[in-house]
This record gives C-alpha cells, structure tokens and sequence, in this order.
C-alpha cells in the first residue's frame, strides 16, 4: 500500500515538472499569437477606411478640376484610384461585408492563421527547438503560403494549391526521416507506397480542417481540443517534444479564439486552416509512427474524424451521388439555429466525446476502430434527418 502510494505521488510529481516545464513556451506563444492577430485587426480596419475613402472620391468627382478640363490638375484617374482600391484591400486582407460567408457582417480580417505561425515561430526560435524541427517548420510555412496567397486575393487554381501542399509535406517528411509504417493493419507498408500516402493523407487533413472553417470558432475549437488530447498522449508515452510543441500550438490557437469567439473579430483563413491542418497530421504522424511508440495508428485518424469523414461524406454525395444539396452538416445546423457562436458550440460539444474516447483509449486500436464506426453512423444518420426535413 504505502510502495502503491510513493509511486503515485512520484507520477503526479513529474507530472507537474512537466506541464510547468511547458508553462513559459505556451505562454510566449498565447501572447505572440494574441498581439499579432490584435495588431492585425487594426491594421486591417485603417486600410478598409483607406480603401472607403477611395471609394468615396471615385463616387463623388472634384467639379473643378475634371480629367476632361484639366488633364494634368487631377493625375489620380479612375483607373490608379480602382488599382488603389484594389490593392489596399489586398493589404488589408478582409472579407466583403457581402460575403457569401455566414459570420460576414461586416469587413472582418481574415488571416488570423499569421498569428498562430508567428506565436508558434517565435517559441521554435527562443527556445532552440528549430535545430530539430527546422524541416517541420519549413514545410508549415510552405502550405501556409498555399492558403495565405488566395486570403490576399490571388487567384490560382486548386491544382497549384495541392501541389504547393504537397511539396511542403514532402520536404518535411523528408527532412524527419518519418513516414507511415503501419496502419495498425498487422502488416507493414513498404518505403514509396508509405512515404506517399502520408502525403496524401497528410494534405487531405489540412483542407478538411479548411473545410470546417467557416463558423467562429469552430475550426480553432477543434484543433486546440485535439492539441490538448496529442498532449496528454504524449506525456502518457514519456514522448515529451511532441507533447510540449501540442502544447504550444494550443496556445497560439487559443491567442487567436479570444479574439475569434464568439464575435468574430478576425477569420482564421486558408492559411491559417491549412497550416493546423498540417501540424496536426505531422504530429500525429510521429506519435504513431516512432518505433518506441505505443500509439496505435487508429488513434491519429479517430481523434480527427470529425474533418476527415466530413470531407470523405461530402466527397461522395457531389461526385458519385451527384447531389446538389451536399452541404456541410455545420451549415445545416446553422440554418436551423441561426447562431454563427451557438453553430460552433453545438458542433463542439458533440466531438469532445469521441476526442475524450480516443485519448482514453490511445493504445486500443479496436476501442478506437468502434469508436470511429459509431462517429460514422451518427454523422450520417443526422445529416440525412437535416437534410430530408
């Protein structure tokens, strides 16, 4: 009893070294996340009254002085005046108040995802951690730019999009030296057939966190509650890197909620959902794949099921059943409940149950495997009642 006892107050006592030794990286990363996102909203509203005012001048003309009077007295023709239109909304990176987005009432920035990589850089970089993370860094930072090009108002096809991800997954798998070994199949994956569906599965991953990203915290919500269960896994498993960069990705995403939920100051992006989408999938990557690892690889898929098997569902409804209806089960519940906050925490409620299961069950691949069976029959069942009503 008393042997049972000392072992127990040991536990508990490296626990908490642990989380306090993490406390000062999360802390960096909440705050840099937090004022960079700040700053970025009042940058934004000084451009889009920049922007107004040029509107304004192209609306109402100088009677006086008119290109056609006097040529030379006005050199600001409508056309550098629409350029100049044109580009500081680019600067300010903002939805239209008539955006066919559901949050969308008013001009809001939407590239908070550059908060989150600047709090997560600036933890990598004080703390030294890039010496062993430099190609994970790397790779974040090219499929950030994927999302981040299209936030600014660029234009490029899907195509390029997916290619730039790819190439940014690639590297970092590379430069780790980690791929898919097993898929908790009881056989093992050969070297090219591995190392390319971890890409595949890795890229689809971050454009279905993208695909979830379109409430006030829903997509945010969601990657911090995956982040804290990676965490608590990865202190189970004594893997403390993976546990402390869960950690710090918490943190940073937690800096841009408080600005997200529920009034929605700032929108998380392309970018942004890309590059969680990416740090998720290559954490997970590594805490299943390690050799010494006990993580079953069925609990990386189950703790994101909710993403993956909304992309995978929508997927098969608009291109083999062909259906026209196919929306997102969020936006559905949203056309119901007309709350873009309340949306966003229904939808949350209902995943920190299967998220709760798969971090309890973590070394279980057939606990995990039912796990992800029920999530399955649930979502399509619901979806199927919303969508008949």
């Amino acid at each position: 009893m008393a042997h049972t006892l000392h072992s127990t107050i040991l536990e508990s006592t490296i626990f908490t070294q642990k989380i306090l030794f993490a406390l000062p990286f999360c802390a960096i990363a909440f705050c840099v996340s937090f004022f960079a996102v700040f700053l970025l909203i009042r940058f934004s509203k000084k451009h889009t009254i920049l922007a107004d005012s040029l509107m304004d001048r192209d609306s109402y003309p100088n009677p006086i002085s008119t290109p056609i009077s006097n040529p030379l007295a006005n050199p600001i023709t409508k056309s550098s005046r629409a350029d100049s239109l044109d580009f500081a909304k680019k600067l300010a990176c903002v939805f239209s108040p008539f955006s066919t987005r559901p949050s969308s009432h008013y001009p809001t920035p939407k590239a908070g995802g550059v908060g989150i990589i600047l709090g997560v850089c600036a933890v990598f970089l004080g703390a030294g951690l890039y010496v062993h993370f430099t190609f994970y860094m790397l790779g974040g930072f090219i499929v950030f730019l994927s999302g981040f090009i299209k936030d600014m108002g660029f234009r490029f096809g899907l195509k390029v999009c997916v290619f730039l991800q790819c190439v940014g997954v690639f590297l970092s798998l590379l430069g780790l030296d980690i791929w898919l070994k097993s898929l908790g199949l009881g056989f093992e994956l050969p070297y090219i057939g591995g190392l390319m569906l971890s890409i595949v599965l890795i890229v689809g991953l971050c454009n279905a966190v993208n695909l979830i990203d379109k409430f006030n915290g829903l997509s945010g919500g969601f990657v911090l509650c995956v982040s804290l269960s990676i965490m608590s896994v990865a202190m189970s498993v004594d893997i403390l890197s993976l546990a402390i960069i869960s950690a710090i990705l918490g943190s940073a995403v937690l800096g841009f909620l408080v600005l997200n939920f529920p009034s929605g100051r700032v929108f998380l992006g392309s970018g942004g959902a890309y590059f969680l989408g990416y740090c998720l999938a290559m954490i997970l990557v590594i805490l299943t794949q390690t050799s010494y690892s006990i993580v079953s690889p069925w609990y990386a898929l189950c703790v994101v099921i909710y993403p993956v098997w909304e992309m995978l569902f929508l997927f098969f409804r608009r291109k083999i059943l062909e259906k026209k209806d196919s929306l997102p089960f969020h936006t559905l519940l949203f056309r119901r409940l007309g709350s873009n906050p309340l949306t966003s925490l229904l939808m949350l409620c209902a995943q920190i149950p299967f998220i709760a299961l798969a971090t309890l069950f973590y070394a279980n691949s057939l606990a995990l495997a039912m796990t992800c069976a029920v999530f399955v029959v649930i979502y399509t069942m619901m979806y199927n009642k919303f969508v008949a009503q």
